[in-house]
């Protein structure tokens, strides 16, 4: 069995005979039922616990077979099928299951493997009841790569050939960790080519960064079916899963398709809008692709560099990419999809990033990530709801995702979706975003959880619940450009996920920024409310020499036009230009407040050194407080 003809098995339309000649080749005991032991789910239509696999290890594993509703779409609902045959693997009868989804009016299908795990808590007991299901999935059919699903089959079948199949092989086939590796190690070998050309300077890397997560991007994005729609389309749909590879096709050997069509992608078909979305001839011929502004492809000062690639580069980076499938849904620690997703983009920066083990970069398993995410919201809102009465609610709602009697009561549930809309999350080193990413999903669930018993008649917008979690609740900053790149990207992602079509993103420059979080330049003992001094000061001068009027200036005059500016797309370069003069001016008031704070601390050293006529130094009578006016002065200089 070679992984050509697995691959032609898995590229075609479902057909459960093909499949159980399929199983019995790779498995060594497969019992196929005489009929179908029903299961009832308001998510099936037809299907069941069709048969069993016994392994070499004595371990069995069950086959389901469900024909899925007509109004679930397989490729999206991966979450809602889960737990259709979950709850029927028990490990003292039935230690896993292999479950096919399909409909006979679309054209892919899933294969999820599930297992259920234990593990050894503090005390050294073995753990079951409380340990949810893995469930690991391929999606399969004609518009998929199929090729790391062949390719993990084959091995089971060599397996079976050459000598046993234990269940951790099963496990070990449906290994998102070993796609993740496989994946980083080809993508780091295509970077480095691409950094070859160049001279291996920081400006060159980060322009390559760029470049690949740029055209990473946009991976994700044709996933979606929303690049190269037909033209006579009113709906984004009907576009085309392979554009960006049959684009670098159509100009092949040409060694300027960054310059030519690239970069005209980029910065003016992505980032400027257009009459009907029409693209450029040159991207094809009667296109749609998006309007996405936010701040990816703007094009920045990194962007100027004169540089282009041979064809080649492009066209061995597009067949790369076609190996593998891109799938837009951040994956749950207990719920992964074989296949490329945004978390990805995490691993890639934390690996191509310079230097990354002395600057002490460190990528978080998810788990820890979700606990750290669940355990701080938890403990944020039993800060603002002490009562007892809540504690138990509270960590249900966010660790289950389960709503109490006493949280469905709706001036609580109200209460609540307040509270967590309110929150303010910061992080000072955001890295590749694993812990912002994480919140945003912990906010989103409970919020989705509440809002039926906040708003009982309201329909729930789960793009914009999100754009308004990342517009008003999280904030990051890294001294790495590139890995608020990558932060800004996932958040980028994240609402393209959810969107039924297209919207401009929002803009993340003032919410993900770069910067070093741990040093300050100047003293912030002025108060907050005194900072935009010289901006109204600037500004009142100019008003008095046009003769116009003007209104002071304040704190939330400026947080408002930030706001604005997140959802800004008309004027985004004007709104930006005002802001930076804003920023400017803050940081001139900032400067003479930290002027005039290191003048008193001048004049106080100076009363404590002065000689005076008569008696001692100040200094020797209070060496202590002499000894703390050196010190302040100091830090100021």
């Amino acid at each position: 069995m070679n992984q050509a003809y697995l691959k032609n098995i898995l590229s075609a339309k479902f057909d459960f005979n093909i499949w159980k000649d399929l199983l019995e080749k790779i498995f060594p005991k497969v019992e196929i039922f005489t009929s179908v032991a029903k299961i009832t789910d308001s998510h099936v239509k037809d299907g069941g616990h069709v048969g069993n696999i016994r392994l070499d290890d004595g371990r069995s594993l069950a086959i389901f077979r469900f024909e899925v509703a007509d109004n679930v779409q397989i490729s999206r609902n991966r979450k809602s099928l889960r737990d259709i045959a979950a709850k029927y693997v028990d490990q003292d009868l039935i230690h896993g299951a292999l479950v096919f989804y399909y409909s006979q009016g679309q054209d892919d299908y899933r294969l999820t493997f599930i297992a259920k795990q234990t593990y050894f808590n503090e005390s050294g007991e073995l753990v079951k009841k409380e340990t949810a299901p893995k469930r690991y999935t391929f999606l399969l059919g004609k518009n998929e790569p199929c090729t790391t699903a062949a390719s993990r089959l084959k091995e089971l079948a060599d397996k079976r050939t050459y000598g046993s199949i234990y269940l951790t092989d099963v496990t070990d086939a449906f290994s998102v960790e070993r796609l993740n590796k496989e994946f980083f190690n080809g993508y780091k070998a295509q970077y480095k080519k691409f950094i070859d050309t160049l001279s291996d300077t920081k400006p060159h890397r980060d322009y390559v960064k760029k470049l690949l997560g740029r055209l990473v991007f946009l991976q994700f994005l044709q996933k979606k079916g929303w690049m190269g729609v037909p033209a006579s389309n009113v709906k984004w749909e009907g576009g085309d899963k392979n554009y960006l590879s049959k684009l670098v096709d159509n100009y092949a050997n040409n060694n300027r398709l960054l310059s030519d069509v690239l970069e005209p992608l980029f910065f003016k078909t992505l980032n400027e809008k257009r009459n009907g979305d029409i693209a450029d001839g040159k991207l094809g011929e009667n296109i749609k692709i998006p309007y996405l502004n936010g701040g990816l492809f703007d094009k920045d000062r990194i962007d100027e560099l004169d540089i282009d690639f041979p064809y080649s580069y492009f066209k061995d980076l597009m067949d790369f990419f076609s190996q593998y499938n891109f799938t837009i849904d951040e994956n749950d620690p207990d719920d992964s999809e074989v296949g490329i997703d945004p978390e990805m983009l995490g691993h890639i920066f934390e690996n191509l990033l310079e230097d990354n083990k002395d600057k002490g970069a460190f990528y978080t398993p998810k788990e820890i990530v979700q606990y750290m995410c669940r355990q701080s919201v938890i403990q944020y809102l039993k800060t603002h709801e002490p009562s007892e009465q809540y504690a138990e609610a509270i960590e249900q709602l966010i660790n289950d995702g389960v709503v109490s009697p006493i949280l469905q009561n709706k001036n609580s549930a109200i209460r609540f979706t307040q509270l967590l809309k309110e929150v303010k999350v910061c992080d000072p080193a955001i890295g590749s975003g694993a812990f912002p990413m994480g919140i945003l999903y912990v906010l989103y669930h409970a919020i989705h959880h509440l809002h039926s018993h906040a708003e009982p008649h309201g329909n729930f917008d789960s793009t914009q619940t999100k754009r308004d979690i990342i517009q008003n609740n999280i904030f990051g900053v890294d001294i790495e450009q590139g890995a608020v790149d990558i932060a800004r990207l996932r958040f980028w992602l994240a609402l393209v996920v959810d969107a039924e079509e297209p919207q401009p993103l929002p803009n993340l420059d003032y919410k993900i920024t770069c910067g070093n979080s741990q040093i300050c330049r100047y003293s912030l003992d002025m108060p907050i409310a005194d900072v935009f001094e010289e901006y109204n000061r600037v500004g009142k001068e100019n008003a008095r020499k046009e003769k116009t009027t003007w209104s002071k200036f304040t704190l939330e005059d400026y947080k408002r036009l930030v706001v604005d500016y997140t959802e800004e797309h008309t004027d985004k370069v004007g709104l930006r230009t005002k802001i930076n003069d804003i920023k400017n001016c803050f940081k001139t008031t900032l400067a003479q407040g930290d002027i005039r704070q290191r003048q008193l601390a001048e004049q106080r050293v100076y009363e404590y050194e002065a000689i005076p006529l008569f008696g001692k130094r100040k200094a020797e009578e209070d060496p202590i407080g002499y000894a703390a006016a050196k010190s302040k002065l100091n830090k100021l200089k």
